[in-house]
């Protein structure tokens, strides 16, 4: 059984596995940075304008690349885009309206990129943003994975909607997700911050003692 001493120690311990912890990594797909970078195939991963986007430091840097990427045809190139999407997104020098803009113009954009936004969305003011992405990748049909949900419960759960957070609890289960302990941390601080009946959580809870025994303790 999982001993700490305090509510707020046990709070401290819960945001720790959230910010710490990676989710592991469940489908083959363009899930994470080095993932999708493993996969850019020769000879663009030698491009001398990759290289440049990878060492970029400002968004007014990022910009003359993409014109640049833009004037060598090289803009629909998915690569080059998930690099500008995960700059802007996810740099304190990015844009976030950028990534999106790029995202928007993208043909065929990728779980990755959707991904990313998502993850950005969750820590701005704007959460319901992330949950409108998550919806517009499944009208893509595209395959939400292990790094999506994390993101998408974070934005539910930052929005008050601990409806949508069991209805994602009842998706995860369905994907294969289930095993996943960052998602269930994920889902965890939703109920935390509510007032959620214990007793009415989903029948797979109780098969995760320690993860109640957790929530349990952090209400007391």
């Amino acid at each position: 059984m999982l001993r700490l001493s305090s509510h707020a120690s046990i709070k401290t311990s819960l945001s720790f596995i959230l910010l710490t912890t990676e989710p592991p990594q469940f489908l083959p797909s363009f899930t994470t940075q080095a993932t999708h970078d493993a996969l850019i195939p020769d000879p663009i991963s030698r491009h001398p304008l990759l290289f440049l986007l990878e060492s970029c430091k400002t968004f007014n840097s990022l910009l003359r690349l993409q014109a640049q990427i833009i004037t060598a045809g090289l803009s629909n190139h998915h690569f080059f885009s998930a690099k500008i999407i995960s700059f802007c997104a996810l740099s304190p020098k990015g844009c976030l309206d950028h990534a999106k803009l790029v995202l928007k113009h993208t043909d065929n954009p990728t779980t990755f990129m959707y991904n990313t936004i998502i993850r950005a969305c969750s820590n701005t003011n704007s959460p319901e943003l992330g949950l409108a992405f998550y919806s517009e990748l499944l009208e893509k049909c595209l395959d939400a994975d292990n790094y999506t949900y994390p993101y998408v419960i974070k934005s539910s759960g930052l929005v008050g909607s601990v409806s949508d957070g069991l209805k994602l609890h009842g998706i995860v289960v369905k994907a294969g997700f289930v095993a996943n302990t960052y998602i269930h941390c994920s889902l965890i601080n939703i109920f935390y911050e509510s007032s959620f009946s214990i007793d009415s959580f989903p029948n797979e809870w109780t098969k995760q003692p320690n993860l109640l025994n957790l929530l349990s303790q952090m209400r007391t």
